[in-house]
């Protein structure tokens, strides 16, 4: 049988001489598969295949760096990658069929890019400019990423709507500074455990105050609105991104389950009060599969907004189509 690791990319099956019913074995490998010798690849192929130029070793992807690097070098390439298939999969969900089973087949094609966009290690790149964001400074850097973001390391390129997917792996990335997972230095002496969970709920508190400050919280803000804006299958689609978002909101609102003072001061700069109540309520009322933990956090920005003032009450009853109605009776 001919091996694939000895030919050029532009092979074709027809040079290989498949026909329907073949079946091809694919092993995904850190390591070429050591290659046949010409005489036992000439009784597979002809000889114009043995002619060509073969490919190089660097057009092979290092999974250990892929997997358990730094996040930077040759991964950021393959993190572009499979950004755009993300970004290129149609909206469809599991319980919306066009053809036999067509949305399960998107949805799961969905997860599966997913689980292995996440088996990577952070992207280097997209850490760094969240940190320009929030501190303010200027963009510099990687050439790929500059393009992939639209060139700026501001909020309205790291959270953008039309790029609703890169802006989920984003809210991730800050999901993950605002709330610290202190619980990993468990195992550690329990002097270096507090040591090391201080500083980072240090760090973490810091980066909140630039977050809100240099308008991080504004943009995650916009996008979740605008999702909740969107049309019901959307926002379906939408479900990881709008549970990533509630959780940065009501981190910023909200101290140990408390409304901080910082969380009033934000209440009271709201611009779009309609709008965000919309999108919580539409978050519940549209999603069957909404997780218990979603659920509460939408729960809580709502008694929240509630019980800011009349303005909010007001606001809440007014939603078009019974939509509060339907949300106090769900």
């Amino acid at each position: 049988n001919p091996n694939t690791n000895s030919m050029p990319d532009s092979t074709l099956a027809a040079d290989l001489g498949l026909v329907e019913g073949s079946e091809i074995v694919a092993i995904l490998s850190d390591k070429p598969a050591q290659q046949q010798s010409v005489d036992n690849l000439g009784s597979d192929i002809g000889p114009d295949i043995l002619d060509q130029e073969q490919p190089s070793k660097s057009s092979h992807l290092d999974l250990s760096d892929l997997f358990s690097g730094d996040g930077s070098n040759g991964s950021s390439e393959f993190f572009s990658t499979l950004m755009v298939v993300l970004e290129s999969l149609p909206v469809l969900d599991a319980n919306v069929k066009d053809g036999p089973l067509q949305g399960k087949k998107a949805a799961d094609t969905h997860s599966l890019v997913w689980d292995l966009l996440l088996a990577m290690p952070t992207n280097a790149g997209l850490i760094e400019k969240v940190h320009r964001a929030a501190s303010g400074t200027d963009p510099t850097g990687d050439a790929m990423l500059v393009e992939s973001l639209g060139g700026n390391s501001d909020w309205s390129s790291l959270v953008d709507f039309g790029h609703f997917e890169r802006s989920v792996y984003v809210m991730q990335i800050l999901d993950s500074l605002l709330r610290p997972a202190t619980a990993m230095f468990s195992g550690l002496n329990p002097n270096t455990a507090a040591f090391l969970s201080k500083a980072m709920e240090d760090h973490s508190a810091s980066f909140r105050i630039n977050f809100t400050k240099s308008g991080g919280f504004a943009a995650v803000m916009r996008l979740f609105v605008e999702s909740g804006n969107s049309d019901k299958l959307t926002r379906r689609r939408n479900r990881m991104g709008n549970a990533c978002a509630l959780r940065i909101l009501k981190e910023c609102f909200f101290n140990n389950d408390e409304l901080s003072v910082e969380g009033q001061e934000l209440i009271e700069t709201f611009a779009d009060t309609s709008g965000f109540l919309k999108s919580l309520v539409c978050t519940v009322i549209d999603d069957d599969g909404i997780t218990y933990n979603a659920l509460f956090r939408v729960l809580s920005l709502v008694r929240m907004m509630l019980e800011s003032g009349p303005i909010f009450i007001r606001s809440f009853a007014s939603l078009p189509g019974n939509l509060a109605e339907t949300f106090l009776t769900s």
